[in-house]
């Protein structure tokens, strides 16, 4: 090789700028984040002590630079490698580590992370980057080893435990995660954390009773912890095991009640899963001012709109200041119909980052004292800045023409907006209901079939075109089938039991009907279930039921269209 020691001064400017700066090796070694991190940070040539560099060295460093640049990457870490040997830098060592992790180049990531190790034994860093190199040349035993001294050498230790899990499930198959991290764990028995994060790897390849023994070996060491249950809780849905789930956190928390983190939990899974009653519940029992906001909501979802206004004010008088209680009530005002309450609360959102939410209230609000066309004129005007917002405008534009019963127009503008994002999900069920609506079976099986090529089994495309086919169509079988499998992922959702209950129905499973029908509406008082239970009623001979039913809903929702035409078909 030809060597230029005339050019000294040029190649420490030439490596000075084609790297950049970063932090030192001895900032890495006092950093705990530095650890935790999948990979160790990089270092800069820059940061080199020049001083000790000869001319040679310099140039090799220069050559093995320009190799990487021109994507000969195994070239470029050789010479680095011989490099870090020569010198012994520690920083040298990091910087070969590093590109040889990045680049998959493991043998040379483990030989200059044992030098690193060597030359910087306190460096967190340099043990995790020695672990990952391990663990990609199989050697899981040595690997083991080095994560264990991360682990010692961190502060933050669960942290640090729950990134080392998530990388192993990341790079390694189920049972050799298990397996290391079991081995892992041995160090630090006495960790709750490790135990969990455990647990989390052994749902991807422990039976059950498994599972569950090694939840009892955690609540051997944690007692009837909160942390513990809130886990198993978690697993429980993770692994689709939903009835064991609620009857496991219902025993634990009759046992145990102040476990603020499992009812937490558990109240959220309740709402997401339509359950609101008794997630109305549990938040009760947290007694926490957030929890009434959490409250406010659910009443909302059940169609409990004076409870929801009681808590959301409730709230407001205990939180003064939080804008976003502003948001909700000034909503829950526009679907009352009353629109200048509304505008009272909207007239107090001055936080700018509330300021959209605040622009779509507005926009309703026109609709309500001025008309469609001057909502729709206005949220046409605004000047969108990124995405979000430019979907959210036409989303807000087609629910105003949904709220008016226009579902022509929701369709063109919903057309409008796909030609703009077509994979958009939000978008193609939202014009799958107005498609519903105008009787386009076609285009609702066209739009459901999109969603569910990006989101396979998303129960409310399942649920809105298996609804759809019992309503519109003949083709009962086949909407069972999609109303099943929407049912098994939400099974207390009120919309899909209110589906599967009119698709029983149709298929003439009366009592089947009557079951799903009344579950439905006692979790959420609606009009459109009220009809259908109404008529069920009606069919089976129960007409005074029916006419009880009927009668207690109309009061609520006199303008419902669907109560009016079933009432008026029926009971003429």
């Amino acid at each position: 090789m030809t060597r230029y020691p005339a050019f000294f001064a040029a190649l420490v400017w030439l490596f000075t700028f084609s790297l950049g700066g970063c932090v030192s090796s001895q900032q890495a070694a006092d950093s705990d984040e530095a650890a935790s991190e999948a990979a160790p940070p990089v270092v800069a040539v820059m940061d080199l002590p020049k001083q000790e560099l000869t001319a040679d060295l310099l140039e090799d460093l220069l050559v093995a630079d320009i190799a990487f640049y021109r994507n000969d990457v195994p070239t470029s870490l050789e010479i680095l490698e011989e490099v870090a040997f020569k010198t012994r830098d520690p920083r040298i060592a990091e910087l070969v580590s590093v590109r040889a992790i990045s680049f998959e180049e493991y043998d040379i990531a483990n030989n200059t992370a044992d030098l690193w190790v060597e030359l910087a034994p306190m460096s967190a860093s340099a043990w995790n980057a020695k672990g990952i190199a391990l663990v990609m040349i199989e050697e899981y035993d040595e690997a083991v080893e080095s994560f264990r001294r991360v682990i010692d050498l961190t502060a933050n230790k669960p942290v640090v435990m729950g990134r080392i899990s998530k990388w192993l499930t990341q790079k390694l198959p189920p049972p050799v995660a298990y397996q290391v991290y079991e081995q892992l764990l041995s160090y630090f028995p006495d960790s709750v954390d490790m135990h969990i994060y455990l647990l989390e790897i052994a749902a991807w390849v422990k039976e059950s009773d498994e599972i569950d023994a090694l939840f009892e070996d955690a609540f051997r060491l944690a007692g009837q912890s909160d942390q513990v249950a809130n886990a198993k809780f978690s697993l429980y849905i993770q692994t689709k095991r939903l009835s064991e789930a609620e009857e496991f956190a219902k025993q634990f928390l009759s046992k145990n009640p102040n476990s603020p983190m499992l009812r937490q939990t558990y109240a959220n899974y309740l709402a997401q899963t339509g359950l609101y009653g008794e997630a109305v519940e549990q938040f009760e029992k947290l007694s926490s001012t957030d929890s009434l906001l959490q409250v406010g909501d659910l009443h909302r979802r059940a169609n409990y709109l004076d409870m929801a206004e009681r808590s959301y004010l409730d709230y407001q008088r205990k939180e003064p200041n939080d804008q976003e209680v502003f948001i909700s009530l000034a909503d829950l005002y526009l679907e009352r119909k009353q629109p200048e309450e509304a505008k009272k609360w909207m007239r107090r959102i001055t936080d700018g980052q509330l300021g959209f939410d605040k622009f779509l209230l507005g926009a309703r609000y026109i609709a309500e004292v001025h008309g469609v066309e001057a909502a729709v004129e206005t949220l046409s005007q605004y000047h969108a800045t990124d995405d979000r917002e430019v979907i959210g405008i036409y989303v807000a534009i087609n629910e105003i023409y949904r709220t008016y019963e226009r579902f022509q127009d929701s369709i063109s503008t919903l057309n409008a907006a796909l030609r703009q994002y077509p994979q958009n999900a939000t978008l193609l069920l939202a014009r799958s209901y107005s498609a519903a609506e105008l009787d386009l079976i076609t285009l609702v099986e066209q739009d459901v079939s999109e969603v569910l090529k990006i989101h396979p089994n998303n129960p409310s495309a399942l649920n809105a075109l298996g609804y759809t086919l019992a309503d519109q169509t003949d083709r009962f079988v086949e909407a069972l089938d999609l109303i099943e499998r929407a049912l098994e992922q939400r099974p207390h959702d009120p919309y899909i039991l209110d589906s599967m209950g009119w698709v029983q129905y149709k298929l003439g499973n009366y009592d089947e009907a009557v079951e799903f029908l009344t579950i439905a509406i006692e979790r959420r008082d609606d009009p459109v279930m009220a009809a259908h239970l109404g008529e069920v009623y009606w069919t089976i001979g129960q007409k005074r039921k029916a006419r009880r039913i009927w009668n207690k809903a109309i009061k609520k929702s006199p303008d419902s269209k669907i109560l009016i035409e079933t009432i008026q078909r029926l009971d003429n």
